[in-house]
């Protein structure tokens, strides 16, 4: 988290300012996007750092979870860094949302989830449990056995095993409602009935335009791989066909993604209830 960056992001895209209250309700501010905390305040039972205190908070903080590279790691840290996040309370208000929304994007970035689960919705699930954990982090040290730092790192095990298998139910449970196992079949009907009849009223197709039956398995490897370059598509589709031809086609109808010489997978609203019918009733 780059100096409130999440923080700055989300609140400048509300349509109007936004204000908070000190807790006595004698004093209104407004919420700046990305801008530090300027009063002490508390939360529960937690007393916030005070606001002098978090510029170098936020500089420890960087320098800790900000350096990681392997997904192990990041994935391994993003519950410490969600609390930890919570715990120096850095701005006025939206601290929760931030935190959250930067536990979506360390995930979502290192796993590629591309937004198909969040750890957020589960967190939403399992509230009260989430919060009695999150306020028994910012309890001291139990002893010289509990870590070495001022708060207790037994705690905080405990809320990073809940975390991730917070994790782990929300993959589970779009798995099962998607039937991602069942994509590669739907995209093979798809192609059939496009090669034969046209692609219908698609993004950019007709119901003249008829899709190549090398479409399917060069659509199901852009999937299983993440992206292709155009080079690796056209070994796919094997020299009888033009690939580019074909990428074009998927790119029509709104399928992939084409960005210089990688080739991704995109699911477009028409198509989705096609690919994906688990997802509507």
């Amino acid at each position: 988290m780059r100096r409130g960056l999440v923080h700055d992001r989300f609140f400048s895209e509300f349509p109007e300012p936004q204000w908070i209250e000190n807790q006595d309700g004698t004093r209104r501010e407004l919420v700046v996007p990305g801008g530090f905390r300027r009063d002490f305040t508390s939360v529960g039972r937690h007393g916030p750092p005070s606001p002098g205190a978090i510029p170098r908070l936020v500089n420890r903080f960087e320098q800790v979870y900000g350096v990681m590279r392997s997904p192990e790691s990041i994935v391994l840290a993003a519950a410490p860094a969600h609390h930890r996040l919570l715990w120096i309370h850095p701005f006025g208000d939206g601290n929760g949302r931030g935190a959250r929304l930067m536990s979506d994007a360390m995930l979502g970035r290192t796993l590629r989830t591309h937004s198909l689960w969040s750890v957020s919705r589960g967190l939403a699930i399992r509230q009260t449990e989430y919060k009695g954990l999150i306020e028994a982090c910012d309890q001291s040290r139990r002893g010289d056995l509990d870590g070495r730092g001022n708060l207790s790192e037994s705690v905080l095990s405990q809320f990073s095993e809940f975390f991730l298998n917070t994790c782990l139910e929300q993959i589970q449970f779009m798995r099962k409602v998607m039937r991602l196992d069942e994509l590669s079949s739907h995209i093979d009907r798809w192609v059939e009935t496009a090669s034969v009849y046209g692609q219908g009223a698609g993004q950019g197709g007709t119901p003249g335009s008829r899709l190549d039956p090398a479409a399917g398995p060069l659509l199901k490897a852009i999937l299983n791989e993440g992206a292709l370059s155009k080079s690796r598509c056209q070994l796919v589709v094997g020299n009888n066909v033009n690939a580019v031809e074909v990428i074009d086609q998927l790119k029509r109808d709104g399928v992939v993604n084409v960005h210089d010489e990688a080739v991704s997978f995109s699911l477009p609203a028409h198509r989705a209830e096609r690919f994906l019918p688990g997802l509507f009733p």
